[in-house]
């Protein structure tokens, strides 16, 4: 490693060791969320839901309180709020304290009857409390890329400072692939470490016909079963870009030992090269519920198993992969321009992509118009990198500001 990482590979915490492991799910409705309570589900009793945040939807949320009885949830509003109280009451769901905003995932993330925090609220609207947990020695099993694309440099000065710095273990498969064969390896320096992109659903598509991509057809992404956003996000390879932009938080890797290869099967999540060309691969079903269950078991494996990759079990037959075209796919040129730049590259790429696609969805774009546009705000919209969370959301607002007044 090059750079000081944000990942632990030493005196990790080992969860095995205890009968009950408590959890807090930050985006418990969403796609990893969902993931997450499907894998305590079956590990039930040896984890413990201790909280459960979401945004509006309701109705799904009542349903896993009923279910896993956690003694605190958080929701986007007030509004909120009041909808989950009466829609628990009308149902005869026990309610637990119910708190919301900003300030409800810091109370959440202050509390200290939890082990780990999953951190999958999809954007930024997460990243406080992840840093707080941090900060407060707690494990972050962490799903939630935009963060570090964003506010990277500020997790690092919190892992410098911070007297009791908890453990990042990543959920991502691709990172934790990676995190997986590094933590194995006696020696990580002058490594090489490759992600896998799957191609998305126009890998063959000649570039002439991306202009009629509709959205619909941009979300349907043929491996994983994921959010729209990050679909749309996978078809442009944007969601690739972002990934990149983890690894060299995570890992402390500079961006030129980071590699992008195109691997249709989906099948191999991770690769690390040793500096005399010898390769180690992480293979494994595409099923988000495997990393989550590292994360939470980690250094130790979990009992779920998923369907084997192997041919003799109905897995794979054979393994393709090929060199990334960055005329079809700019988008990864694209961030490691930004990782190169000293000021906020990396937030107007990050905020200039969600309103893109917001764009995009509503007909106002083009499907082949997505990445152009962020890299022109990218080029007009560049400033100084924030010092403190408090000025990252002020640079948000204000970029938001100008990107729907040129829109």
């Amino acid at each position: 490693m090059s750079r000081f990482p944000l990942v632990s590979f030493s005196d990790c915490v080992n969860p095995a060791e205890k009968e009950e492991y408590s959890v807090v799910v930050l985006g418990s409705t969403g796609s990893i969320g969902e993931s997450t309570l499907r894998v305590i589900r079956q590990l039930t009793p040896r984890f413990r839901v201790e909280a459960l945040c979401a945004g509006k939807q309701i109705k799904i949320l009542a349903e896993q309180i009923r279910e896993f009885s956690p003694k605190i949830v958080c929701v986007q509003s007030e509004v909120e709020e009041d909808a989950l109280r009466e829609e628990c009451h009308a149902r005869g769901i026990p309610l637990p304290e119910v708190v919301s905003g900003s300030a409800g995932l810091l109370e959440v993330a202050r509390a200290s009857e939890y082990d780990v925090m999953i951190s999958a609220i999809l954007g930024l609207g997460g990243m406080e409390a992840t840093l707080e947990s941090l900060a407060r020695g707690k494990r972050v099993a962490m799903a939630n890329k935009e963060s570090l694309v964003v506010g990277g440099h500020l997790f690092v000065t919190l892992r410098e400072s911070a007297e009791n710095w908890g453990e990042l273990v990543p959920v991502d498969s691709e990172h934790s692939a990676l995190y997986q064969i590094l933590f194995s390896l006696p020696s990580r320096e002058r490594l090489r470490l490759v992600l896998t992109a799957s191609g998305g659903p126009f890998l063959r598509t000649p570039l002439e016909e991306l202009k009629r991509v509709t959205p619909e057809q941009a979300a349907a992404h043929p491996r994983w079963k994921m959010g729209r956003k990050i679909s749309i996000d996978s078809a442009t390879m944007m969601n690739k870009a972002f990934e990149l932009h983890e690894a060299y938080w995570l890992f402390g890797v500079q961006e030129g030992f980071i590699d992008v290869v195109i691997h249709p099967e989906s099948l191999v999540h991770g690769i690390v090269e040793e500096p005399d060309g010898c390769v180690y691969m992480h293979a494994a079903c595409a099923d988000m519920a495997l990393p989550i269950q590292y994360a939470l078991f980690h250094p130790r494996r979990g009992t779920m198993r998923g369907p084997s990759v192997l041919p003799g079990n109905s897995g794979a037959t054979s393994l393709h992969f090929e060199k990334l075209d960055s005329s079809r796919f700019p988008a990864v040129e694209l961030a490691r321009r930004c990782l190169r730049a000293s000021g906020n590259e990396a937030l107007v790429f990050h905020i200039a992509n969600e309103f893109a696609v917001e764009q995009f969805e509503e007909g106002r774009i083009l499907f082949d118009s997505i990445v152009p546009s962020v890299a022109n705000a990218v080029e007009q919209f560049s400033g100084a990198r924030a010092h403190g969370v408090a000025e990252l959301w002020d640079q948000v607002r204000e970029l938001r500001v100008r990107l729907e007044e040129l829109s």
